[in-house]
Order: structure tokens, then C-alpha cells, then sequence
């Protein structure tokens, strides 16, 4: 694919011109504009009649952008060549595709089925990115004396993306334009503080009442003694003699009177309940609206009981099911539109696995999701259709 090589404003600042130099006769159309994303277009009377650019084709053209105006939230393409002036309507923005990508760097990577064969193959899925952010930047953390955390000794912080698409950094001021909720900060809560500086309204659960100074000082955090479930529920804790109440991610919004308020940044940390809760929340349509993810994995069920020499006595069989039922619950994450930015290893000495060939995996990891829908216009209008508060500004996007 030919990249554009020029823009050129030659109409008023509602329309703009973007310049191929070889467009094809038909097929998909698509290219780079100045926003760097990809673009695909189809035409106003067929999805299939669409134009691909291609090495071979030779025509020289022009795309123009008219943008409707701003109560309509539409965007018009016109196709102009030598030849013809041909209607275009904008589809969407493809990410590129991480298969090709990682096999392209990895000639032995095949792509992922359905079922595991191996244990150690579901580390590597974990481990293989699957799109890119352009601005990633850590948020919080703490230096740890045990060297523990992400084995530079840095624990408790989060990745976020802050990509336009995500809008975490055009709130001007307004924290009501920036909605962090963050289960499981027990003690740590820098990731909190620094999503609040942004700012953000955040608000933290735990199942553990210890008040955190955070919430006291700063009145756009709020602490919810609560939990997070794929149901209603209380939870009893024998090892704090404490009960708390559970809910879903839908009640808990409804509850704090959240709702049609987008979920900018999802923080899930709760000790290896994530998998019943990510079944729930990945079925439910409130899963659009939220923007990513910062999640803690866990597989410490390959170390029964916390009982490293487990795995040395129990069959393979045994693992597979372990970990096929995790990744199952990560494929259906990525069946809402999400996709893996990027994960690294939660080291703790006291829990690793090791697995038939003696090769080490540590059972506990960090993953930054972000919705890939929330860059395409029209999944964003659609929420905006069912009250979701977009900022004008962005919904031009």
C-alpha cells in the first residue's frame, strides 16, 4: 500500500483534501490520512463498491472530507479522479492486524485457536501484544525492597493509553469528564491519586474497611467498602473476620448514579476473582462504554493450595484445563472489541510455576486492554444515541 504524500486545504477548514498517488478501479479503498490512523471507505451505494489502493494501480486522485455539520456528527467522502467524481461513505479505522505483525517477527507464531495445546502457550498469548498505543504512560506504583512487582521492583502502578480516542486528557479541569472505577486498591492506592490529578472522578472499592486518606483529602475520590461479583451478594473473609457486600459492575454504577456516564478507565485487582467477574462483565452491554482496562490476572490455580510442588504430581490434562478456562475468558474480553496492548509478569518468589520442561512462569500479571470500538465514529455515535455524554469537541474525533 502506497502512503498518502500530501494534504492540501484547498476548501474551507470543514473540508479536507487528502491526495493518493494510485488508486484502483475496485475493491476496498483505503489509506493513511493526517491523523495517522488507517482509513477504509465504501461507497455511498454499496459496501462492496469500494476502491483499493495498490502498488500496481496507477490513477492519481483525491479524497475529499466534507464534515456535516456538528449536529449531525456525519462525515461525507467524495472520491475525485480524472475520471470520475464518485460519492464515498467513511466505514471505519482498522487497527493493524497483530497476527500478521507478530508472525511476520516470529516465523514459528501460528495463529490462536480456540483451545490450548500447550500450558506454556497461554503465557504466550499473554505476552503477544496485540495492537498498539501511541502515548502510553505509567500511572502510580511504588518501589518495592524485595524487588518484587513488575522485576524492576515497581509494584502497584497501571498503564493507561491516552490516545485522543480515550479522552482522559481534554476534560479541562471538569473531573465530571473522566470517570475512573477502581476495585481492589486495598493499600495502594498511587494509581488512584494519579488518575485524580488528571482529573478524574475516582472511585475505589475494596472489601476491606480501611478508610484511605485519599478519599478524605481529595473530594473527587470516593471509597466504597464493596466489592465487585458476577452477582448480588455478601462474602464473608475468615482471615479479617469481615463480611462485604458484592455486586455487579452494571449495579454498581446504577447504585452510585453513573449511569450514561462513560467508563474512561476500568481498574479490576481483586486476587483471582477477575475470571467469574469477566465472564459477567463481558456478556453485558455496559461493556462499551467502557474505554480500557487495566486488569490483574491470575493463575494460581496451577499452584494448588499455593503449593508449588502440585503441578509435579498432577497430569497435563489437569493444566490445560486451568489455563483453557482463563484464556476462554480473555477471548470473550476480546469479542466486545478490545484488544491487548501490552502485559508484563507480577513477580512473587513465593509462587511461581514451573512446568513439565522445568521452564518458570510467574502466576500473577498486569494487562492493559483499550476498546478499539472507541476510535470508530460511529460506535461512538451509537453510544451517544443510547446517553452516553460525549464532549463536542470529541465527538468529531
Amino acid at each position: 500500500m502506497r502512503p498518502v504524500k500530501k494534504i492540501v486545504y484547498a476548501l474551507p477548514a470543514s473540508v479536507l483534501f487528502v491526495t493518493l498517488y494510485s488508486l484502483g478501479r475496485e475493491g476496498n479503498f483505503s489509506g493513511e490520512a493526517k491523523d495517522g490512523f488507517l482509513h477504509t471507505l465504501a461507497s455511498d451505494n454499496s459496501a462492496s463498491e469500494m476502491m483499493h489502493i495498490t502498488d500496481e494501480t496507477l490513477e492519481h486522485g483525491s479524497i475529499i472530507v466534507a464534515h456535516q455539520p456538528p449536529q449531525t456528527r456525519k462525515s461525507r467522502v467524495v472520491f475525485v479522479s480524472r475520471a470520475q467524481i464518485k460519492p464515498i461513505r467513511y466505514v471505519n479505522r482498522p487497527l493493524p492486524d497483530p497476527a500478521r505483525l507478530y508472525k511476520e517477527a516470529n516465523p514459528q507464531w501460528m495463529s490462536w485457536g480456540p483451545r490450548l495445546r500447550e500450558v506454556r502457550d497461554y503465557f504466550r498469548y499473554l505476552r503477544t501484544p496485540q495492537v498498539n498505543c501511541r502515548k502510553l504512560k505509567r500511572m502510580g506504583g511504588e518501589v518495592q525492597c524485595d524487588r518484587s512487582g513488575d522485576g524492576e521492583g515497581m509494584d502497584g502502578h497501571k498503564y493507561i493509553c491516552m490516545e485522543p480516542a480515550f479522552m482522559l486528557t481534554q476534560n479541562q479541569g471538569d473531573v465530571r469528564e473522566c470517570l475512573t472505577l477502581s476495585f481492589g486498591t486495598h493499600f495502594e492506592t498511587s494509581f488512584d491519586e494519579v488518575m485524580a490529578d488528571l482529573p478524574c472522578e475516582v472511585h475505589m472499592f475494596d472489601v476491606l474497611d480501611y478508610r484511605p486518606l485519599l478519599a478524605a483529602v481529595n473530594p473527587n475520590v470516593y471509597f466504597h467498602q464493596e466489592g465487585i461479583a458476577a452477582e448480588r451478594r455478601v462474602d464473608i473473609y475468615s482471615n479479617s473476620n469481615a463480611t462485604a457486600q458484592m455486586f455487579t459492575l452494571r449495579e454498581h454504577v446504577s447504585r452510585l448514579n453513573l449511569t450514561n456516564r462513560l467508563i474512561h478507565v476500568l481498574k479490576v485487582d481483586i486476587e483471582n476473582s477477575e475470571w467469574e467477574v469477566f465472564k459477567d462483565i463481558a456478556n453485558d452491554p455496559i461493556f462499551n462504554a467502557v474505554g480500557q482496562v487495566a486488569l490483574e490476572v491470575h493463575t494460581l490455580d496451577l499452584v494448588k493450595d499455593l503449593n508449588t510442588s502440585w503441578s509435579k504430581n498432577v497430569p497435563k490434562e489437569e493444566w490445560l484445563q486451568v489455563t483453557q478456562a482463563k484464556f476462554d475468558v480473555l477471548r470473550a474480553i476480546e469479542a466486545r472489541g478490545f484488544r491487548r496492548v501490552l502485559y508484563w509478569d507480577n513477580y512473587q518468589r513465593a509462587y511461581p510455576y514451573f512446568d513439565d520442561t522445568g521452564a518458570r512462569y510467574e502466576t500473577s500479571g498486569e494487562i492493559l486492554y483499550i476498546n478499539t470500538n472507541w476510535y470508530d465514529p460511529a460506535f461512538r455515535k451509537r453510544l451517544a444515541d443510547q446517553g452516553y455524554e460525549f464532549r463536542d469537541v470529541l465527538q468529531r474525533y
